[in-house]
């Protein structure tokens, strides 16, 4: 335990030893963030006498490499950070700030990500902010890599670019090194952006260089990030599964980290999805132990629910569903709601596969009630939403016309002092006051209309889904039902299992696919809009009952006949004809929904109403 309570420094005892901080850095680009006990030891005997600004960074490599929660620590660092901001030691609170980035970054903690981009971004921005020539290139990438994470992806790409401009000896050992990390979080960026092509090339140069130049700390990572990108493209390929396997491997020194964590998930994935259940189950106990190392109880029950899963499917379903139930119910106090109930869609599957229909039933409820708790959180969150935007856009018009009252009221008095001295000015001074107040009201009528653009985009962005570009949820709040109006909803079959094969990149690439094949075949007036994860509703406007045939068919037909990157889809729904305009339409979609539910639970590829049936076509 760090006790930094009550410690004072100076600006001058804080003097920055430029040897000894690269030093610092040097060793710091030889290990994985946090460093291990050992190689902190090691930082410390390469610096037996520290100057003072080294060793507060010292101090605070300590605190990120502790036992201590993730709160705790936060809290050392704010204090230490506080402390030198009093003693306007600005050198050594940026230093200190950067790691407590990288913390944040390793704990993927999206509220202080979000205002440290911004800080870091201000920091940049302000010319009179000493900003050392050794600072620079870290600053830049994290910048880029927290933006990254807020899925801001040029302002990412902008970021890193820098970074790799601040690699001043390129040939050099650090700045072959520093190079290849920033190639590698601009792959991240570029797999984000759909460009797997380019990621791809990108990734298997960055690979060759490092193996060229003995830079192999980073190998496992560049292999986990091309086994994503080549997957995506031409599916589990032996190329995806041999880059996967050169991703859990360990560099010499270091111990399995976060990256093995993930190859050895998605290894025990692919071989779940072969149905060699014998070698997913091998992958998938590595990945949980190295899990249980690094205390990601996330990933920790992820992998117990898939071995639970592989125990139902070899034969031993008592043992299983209990591993299976054991683990959601710790899951569901760290995932959010949708992570909830795509694990309980597969707890469903397996009580399906067992012809248990009444835990299958209540698992379904349970789905339905955590699909009605999100829509409501939705509706509270969006209200919250638009109700701060709204007072802030107030708050600052208020400021703004007070500013203005202020400058108005001070031409006043000038007026009035210099008509005791020239009369004959009073003119003048009249028109200048006219125009002067002509020219607020200009002001005041503009920042109004600044103000309703500002609320009319945001609204339509609110009504929008980004990755799809097609409306939300919350646009239903603009639909009027009528009479023959049909709501069709779509859920997108074994989508958990797709996005564990083949990554959530893949997963992002079907949905954006099966998008545009729906609305391809609406009509102008009809609505399309993804109702949450792999789900979508259909608004079809005044269909005749003899059309429902063809519609439905055709609508399963065509998803059935485009696989992406040869993933078969198929599609369960729900379907309601509105024959009561005045009924309640919440009602009516919960019913779909339940109807859809129906059509999951009777085998998939089927699309359930009150009153037919319709079926894929048979391969």
């Amino acid at each position: 335990m760090l006790f930094l309570f009550g410690l004072i420094w100076s600006a001058s005892s804080l003097a920055d030893d430029a040897e000894q901080q690269k030093v610092l850095d040097d060793l710091l680009e030889q290990v994985i963030f946090p460093p291990t006990a050992q190689q902190l030891a090691l930082l410390e005997k390469a610096l037996p006498h520290p100057a003072s600004a080294v060793q507060l960074r010292l101090d605070a490599l300590r605190i990120v490499s502790s036992n201590q929660s993730y709160a705790e620590k936060q809290q050392l660092l704010n204090t230490l950070l506080q402390s030198l901001k009093q003693a306007q030691a600005l050198i050594s609170y940026l230093d200190i700030l950067l790691l407590k980035a990288e913390l944040v970054y390793v704990q993927q903690d999206l509220a202080e990500i979000t205002r440290l981009a911004d800080e870091f971004t201000a920091l940049v921005a302000d010319s009179e902010n000493p900003i050392q020539p050794r600072q620079r290139f870290a600053l830049f990438n994290l910048i880029g890599r927290l933006h990254q994470v807020l899925g801001n992806y040029e302002l990412a790409l902008e970021f890193l670019t820098k970074a790799g401009d601040e690699v001043t000896v390129p040939t050099s050992i650090q700045g072959r090194f520093r190079r290849q990390f920033v190639r590698m979080h601009m792959a991240r960026v570029l797999l984000k952006q759909q460009s797997y092509t380019l990621a791809e090339q990108m990734l298997t140069d960055t690979i060759e260089q490092a193996k060229t130049y003995q830079l192999l700390l980073l190998l496992p990572e560049l292999h986990l990030l091309l086994g994503y990108a080549l997957q995506i493209q031409y599916g589990p390929t032996e190329l995806a599964l041999a880059a996967f396997q050169e991703a859990t491997k360990i560099v010499t020194g270091s111990q399995p980290g976060r990256v093995q964590m993930l190859a050895l998930n998605n290894l025990g994935s692919v071989y779940f999805y072969r149905a060699d259940y014998a070698k997913a189950e091998q992958y998938f106990l590595k990945g949980f132990k190295v899990a249980e190392v690094l205390e990601s109880r996330f990933e920790q029950h992820v992998m117990l629910f898939n071995l639970g899963y592989i125990q139902v499917k070899i034969g031993d379903a008592q043992s299983g569903l209990v591993q299976m139930e054991t683990a959601y119910e710790i899951f569901s106090k760290l995932a959010a709601l949708p992570d909830q109930i795509s694990m309980l869609t597969y707890l469903a599957e397996a009580y399906q596969a067992l012809g248990d229909t009444a835990n299958e039933a209540k698992v379904l409820r349970d789905i339905l009630e955590k699909r009605e708790q999100e829509v409501r959180n939705t509706r509270e969150n969006l209200i919250v939403e638009f109700q701060t935007q709204y007072e802030a856009e107030e708050q600052r018009l208020k400021i703004a016309l007070l500013q203005q009252e202020g400058e108005l009221k001070q031409i006043r008095i000038d007026k009035s002092a210099r008509d005791k001295f020239w009369f004959g000015t009073l003119a003048v001074i009249l028109a200048a006051a006219l125009l002067a107040a002509l020219l607020i009201l200009r002001h005041v009528r503009h920042l109004n209309l600044l103000l309703g653009e500002a609320n009319n985009k945001l609204q339509m962005q609110s009504l929008m889904d980004p990755l799809t570009n097609i409306y939300n949820r919350r646009a239903l709040q603009q639909y009027t039902q009528q009479q023959n109006d049909v709501l069709l909803m779509l859920d997108i079959d074994y989508f958990k299992s797709i996005n564990d094969q083949f990554g959530h990149e893949m997963g992002d690439s079907i949905l954006i696919s099966l998008t545009q094949h729906l609305a391809a075949m609406l009509r102008k007036e009809d609505v399309l809009m993804r109702w949450g994860g792999e789900e979508f509703l259909l608004i079809l406007r005044q269909v005749a009952p003899s059309q429902l045939d063809t519609l439905v068919n055709k609508i399963l037909q065509r998803i059935q006949a485009n696989p992406v990157a040869n993933i078969p889809l198929s599609v369960s729904g729900g379907l309601v004809v509105i024959t009561d305009p005045k009924a309640e339409l919440e009602t009516q979609i919960n019913h779909a929904d339940h109807l859809l539910y129906q059509a999951k639970a009777a085998g998939r590829g089927q699309i359930h109403s009150d009153f037919a049936k319709w079926f894929k076509p048979r391969a």
